[in-house]
């Protein structure tokens, strides 16, 4: 999974190994064979923490969010932003027990599958609901009385269900191309994507693009319109809950801008980056843990309140979205016409 030297064994397609380690071979499949000092402990120590931290804040955010008597669209967004991290990191566990075994994977064929899945799942739901969000907030000043009467909890929830389903469905190809394999001459297991190069390199160029360009285009241009627009407000208002908002937004960014970019190089050329894409990879699993971190240091009142803080980071953030689109936003673009 992580580097090591390569034995060859003739077969017909091109494996990856761990999430999206992609090998850019045409008729072979090349196994990994780690030596015993090469099974670092930093992705593995890195994985445990961001399951850890990921399970227990996205658990805690989940909880405090279902609590919550009065249900509101930013209210939604945030539950599903910390549900998709939360089955995510549920699912870690899976992958730290394959980097202790050195890439063997003892869970079978369809956990496999199903791990894939998740991964993309993830990645597909939290950007999608980021640029919805986005896109809330900018429809929200620039038709501040069509999204008064529209911007419901129960719309949310419709286009809830929508990302989900668009998230689940363009991650079904990662899922149907997982497959395993046993290596008859060490009895390990392997789970790696089972498709040829071409095919492969063409589904991360096609992720990146679904995954990464077009959210990143949306969310860049509806801020800007956003920062045209409401400009006099920030200067006026405390920034600290637009700061929130684009701390999560840039948080996803930075972690999963280089595990696209390293995906699409690693498919498109005959480089085989041992050294970075386990680190890249471990970057884009981070991000999974980092929002409730985030909501803990934005908010108010003692450290050890773990709850007041984020339910004070969570205000803010409500705060800022629905004013965006609720009646002060009305007053507001009034008064800057």
């Amino acid at each position: 999974m992580f580097g090591g030297h390569y034995r060859l064994l003739k077969m017909s397609s091109a494996p990856m190994y761990n999430y999206d380690d992609l090998s850019n071979t045409t008729s072979y499949y090349y196994f990994t064979m780690l030596d015993d000092e090469e099974v670092s402990m930093v992705p593995l120590l890195v994985y445990c923490i961001i399951c850890l931290l990921g399970i227990l804040g996205n658990a805690l955010v989940i909880w405090i969010v279902r609590s919550e008597r009065k249900k509101t669209v930013s209210i939604i967004w945030i539950f599903n932003l910390s549900l998709a991290d939360f089955l995510f990191t549920a699912m870690l566990p899976f992958s730290i027990v394959q980097v202790a075994l050195k890439t063997h994977w003892p869970f079978g064929n369809f956990m496999c599958k199903f791990l894939s899945f998740i991964n993309n799942l993830n990645m597909y739901t939290s950007v999608f609901i980021l640029a919805v969000i986005s896109l809330d907030r900018c429809i929200s000043v620039m038709l501040p009385v069509w999204s008064q009467n529209h911007r419901t909890v129960r719309s949310a929830g419709v286009v809830s269900v929508v990302v989900w389903v668009l998230a689940a469905a363009a991650s079904i190809p990662f899922f149907l191309i997982r497959e395993t394999l046993e290596d008859m001459l060490t009895g390990n297991t392997y789970c790696f994507y089972g498709e040829d190069t071409y095919r492969l390199s063409t589904l991360i160029v096609v992720r990146f693009v679904l995954a990464f360009l077009i959210p990143f285009i949306t969310i860049s241009v509806c801020y800007s319109i956003i920062t045209v627009k409401v400009r006099r407000r920030w200067r006026k208002r405390s920034n600290k809950p637009c700061k929130i908002i684009i701390m999560i937004i840039s948080a996803f960014f930075i972690c999963w801008i280089p595990f696209h970019l390293l995906n699409i190089r690693h498919a498109t050329s005959d480089k085989y980056f041992k050294t970075w894409l386990p680190l890249v990879t471990s970057l884009a699993f981070a991000n999974s843990c980092i929002n409730p971190i985030l909501y803990l240091f934005t908010g108010h009142g003692p450290i050890h309140h773990v709850k007041k803080r984020i339910q004070m980071a969570l205000k803010a953030l409500h705060e800022e979205m629905s004013n965006s689109g609720s009646r002060s936003e009305t007053r507001l673009s009034r008064a800057i016409v």
